[in-house]
């Protein structure tokens, strides 16, 4: 099996791949998260000149995604791309090479974190914020600023739309779509949105590229990574500007059930097992 597959891990054309991508953003089109992953891989197989069909091009994609990525699974992420790229094979090749495709891409699975625990690597302390921040132009500062100051998901944040945003004295609300397609709304100061909107000039989406589309999450990935690692020394994801705000939300105001509705967690038991792990001293026992 593993011969068939080097045999068919050739170098696409370009109308091939453009094709095949076609393909599998048409076979995940109802689910909106699943074609930005699809998309996000697609972009980075352009980058790297690779097959997307070749099961070591998506293990590889999936080792670099965990030096930009520390988000609690890659699960979603993987199944959109088998799902994508099936699918997509399926609908451009013989059903022969579909199969053999799909049968190697059945050996590809998502890396597990051990503990649902949030480790102090993925959090920012203030100095730290002021530091990478400062490390960082005006664009890319800003989008971090609104991950620490919303607990957004960073493909929620690029896919707010500028007119469902409203505002309310120096409060603009912005409705974003979570996981399982769970509506909320993310607060923001007036002053921030206003920033944003002078730099991104965005029309449809308040982060929006120069071509009119969302900025891609993989390059905002990027781009935070290496702040941190110029200005670090360590590792930093958008993910990890999650991880801070709750953090800090749950240390500041102790309200777990409000700061787990805001972030658009499933269940309060969520938010205690991510961000409330305190231990018990001597002395809260009675020994000292």
């Amino acid at each position: 099996m593993a011969s068939i597959v080097r045999a068919n891990a050739r170098a696409m054309s370009a109308r091939d791949l453009t094709r095949l991508e076609q393909k599998s953003l048409y076979a995940v089109r109802e689910r909106s998260e699943y074609q930005r992953y699809v998309r996000s891989y697609f972009v980075w197989v352009r980058n790297e000149s690779r097959d997307p069909t070749d099961a070591e091009t998506l293990r590889r994609y999936i080792q670099v995604l965990k030096l930009h990525y520390t988000g609690g699974s890659f699960s979603p992420i993987l199944s959109a791309i088998k799902t994508g790229i099936r699918r997509g094979a399926g609908a451009c090749y013989s059903a022969e090479r579909a199969a053999v495709i799909s049968e190697a891409f059945r050996d590809v699975k998502a890396p597990r974190r051990s503990t649902p625990a949030i480790k102090r690597d993925y959090l920012l302390s203030p100095s730290e914020e002021k530091t990478i921040l400062e490390a960082m132009n005006e664009r890319d500062r800003l989008i971090l600023q609104f991950l620490l100051m919303t607990g957004a998901r960073v493909s929620e944040a690029l896919h707010i739309r500028v007119l469902t945003c409203r505002e309310e004295g120096s409060t603009v609300y912005c409705p974003v779509m979570g996981k399982g397609g769970k509506a909320r709304e993310l607060r923001i100061t007036k002053a921030m949105y206003q920033g944003i909107k002078d730099v991104f000039q965005g029309r449809e989406f308040l982060f929006e590229s120069s071509k009119g589309k969302p900025i891609d999450r993989y390059y905002v990935a990027h781009r935070i990574h290496d702040a941190a690692e110029r200005s670090l020394s360590r590792r930093f994801s958008p993910h990890g500007a999650r991880h801070t705000f709750a953090t800090r939300m749950i240390q500041s105001t102790r309200k777990i059930q409000a700061v787990s509705e805001y972030l658009g967690h499933s269940s309060t038991a969520i938010t205690l097992s991510m961000y409330t792990h305190e231990s018990l001293s001597d002395s809260d026992l009675g020994l000292n």
